[in-house]
């Protein structure tokens, strides 16, 4: 029997192949995004010149109409809550729907540098990956902990481009990576049920908050 050390080696090294064949795959997709950019006409209305489809604002209402993941993610929190943490496949869909809001904020915002996308797929390759490692719950939580920090790296740098002065929102992410960090990758997330918990509520709150461009104060973090 291959010992947890060599075992928690082997599922690094095949994420870190995934990823890599990620980020190509994003690469190339930015660059056909770009091409087919620069192809795109103008379509013109009356005197003013627009393109056929504007980018959206963040902090307008144009959210609203893109929010599904998000508010995918939100209801599927609190709808699991007693089983996130303690259910490694509804923890898997809960990381990978986490992924999914993020990216609706990202698109948003207009995040389309190589390092994000690449940031995005590796969150999205390590939830699905814990649906997929086998038995061992040190491994669980050690992918666990390792997606709840990208998350929560990914919603400050969503932050910091749409709302930059936001104090407030940018406490409240600290909280995010906070509960990221406190996950120990020593103990299995079952015995770790609230920590994961508390992770998925404040990272809900500031997708929210994110998501509607309302006053962060509306949404307190589990850790205050």
């Amino acid at each position: 029997m291959l010992s947890h050390r060599v075992r928690r080696i082997v599922w690094r090294l095949l994420l870190a192949v995934a990823i890599l064949v990620f980020g190509l795959w994003a690469w190339v997709q930015l660059v056909l995004d770009h091409e087919q950019r620069l192809a795109r006409p103008p379509v013109a209305l009356g005197d003013t010149t627009v393109s056929p489809q504007p980018a959206l604002s963040a902090s307008s209402g144009d959210l609203v109409t893109i929010r599904d993941p998000i508010k995918a993610f939100v209801k599927f929190v609190a709808a699991q809550g007693d089983r996130i943490g303690m259910d490694r496949q509804v923890t898997s869909r809960a990381v990978v729907r986490l992924a999914q809001a993020i990216r609706v904020l990202i698109d948003a915002n207009d995040l389309n540098n190589l390092d994000v996308r690449v940031a995005l797929l590796d969150l999205d390759a390590r939830g699905r990956a814990l649906a997929q490692v086998g038995t061992d719950r040190l491994i669980h939580a050690d992918i666990a902990r390792e997606a709840f920090v990208w998350a929560s790296n990914l919603l400050a740098t969503v932050q910091e481009q749409q709302e930059p002065t936001n104090t407030a929102l940018a406490s409240h992410i600290g909280q995010v990576e906070a509960d990221a960090r406190a996950i120990r990758a020593d103990a299995p997330l079952s015995e770790q049920h609230q920590a994961v918990l508390a992770f998925f509520d404040d990272a809900a709150g500031a997708v929210q908050s994110l998501a509607h461009g309302k006053s962060h104060e509306q949404v307190v973090p589990s850790g205050t």
